[in-house]
């Protein structure tokens, strides 16, 4: 989609007010921690949610000194969509909030950093489709995580059925989406939709991802890591050419 275009949905979605996406970035660690903040509503997204999360998205292309990128939600949750209020009052604007999310999605995802969403609480609807845009997904051991669109009557509208069905595969991503099931922890690892349970005897779960992402993907130089994840991006966009999140 154009620039232009973008900038003026962003000017239309800025109005919607409420929450805040925030960026921490520790240059000694290359680690950034990437969080949503709307705890009194689990951290569902209202239009200034989403214009932030585009513009950490884009200060992080930037982040030379970076390995790592850790999304989470404030106060134990990650995310449950769309804020509601927000949504009822911007039905007119669905097929450009989608558009503007799909763009912000698709550039989290090929950052050249090495993404992991924090699964915690309840990551329903919008919110599953959020985790997948990350490359991996760390949860808490009481973590709960669905697409539960179906059960509203809707498809999915950030990108999650192309990016599931790259994940997963067809028959898990149709059987994902179409029963609306909620998944614990240990199911979501079986299924292949997490790649790590965090031990309940852990009281520390941010620094517990921390560990896991540095201890396994981010040892390197920051230069060796986002030189490679730009080849992985790169192959992986040309072998699947219609790629559309």
């Amino acid at each position: 989609m154009q620039r232009q275009t973008l900038h003026n949905i962003r000017n239309e979605l800025a109005k919607f007010e409420g929450g805040s996406v925030d960026l921490d970035l520790d240059d000694e660690t290359g680690l950034a921690i990437l969080t949503l903040n709307n705890p009194r509503r689990m951290n569902s997204m209202t239009g200034k949610m989403m214009v932030d999360l585009a513009d950490c998205v884009s200060e992080l292309t930037k982040w030379s000194h970076g390995k790592g990128l850790i999304l989470k939600g404030q106060g134990g949750n990650f995310c449950t969509g769309g804020d509601l209020t927000f949504v009822k009052k911007a039905l007119h604007y669905g097929g450009e909030m989608a558009a503007y999310q799909h763009d912000t999605l698709t550039r989290l995802l090929n950052l050249p950093l090495i993404s992991v969403a924090l699964v915690q609480g309840h990551t329903l609807g919008g919110g599953a489709e959020l985790s997948t845009a990350c490359d991996y997904r760390v949860m808490s051991s009481t973590a709960k995580i669905g697409f539960v669109q179906m059960k509203m009557g809707l498809t999915t509208a950030w990108g999650a059925a192309t990016r599931l069905t790259r994940l997963l595969g067809r028959r898990k991503a149709i059987n994902l989406l179409c029963s609306a099931k909620i998944l614990t922890a240990r199911s979501a690892l079986s299924e292949g939709l997490a790649d790590y349970v965090i031990p309940e005897s852990c009281d520390d779960e941010l620094q517990e991802t921390k560990h896991w992402l540095l201890t396994n993907m981010c040892s390197l130089d920051p230069d060796v890591i986002q030189s490679l994840k730009r080849l992985v991006v790169r192959a992986d966009l040309r072998s699947n050419s219609s790629y559309a999140p």
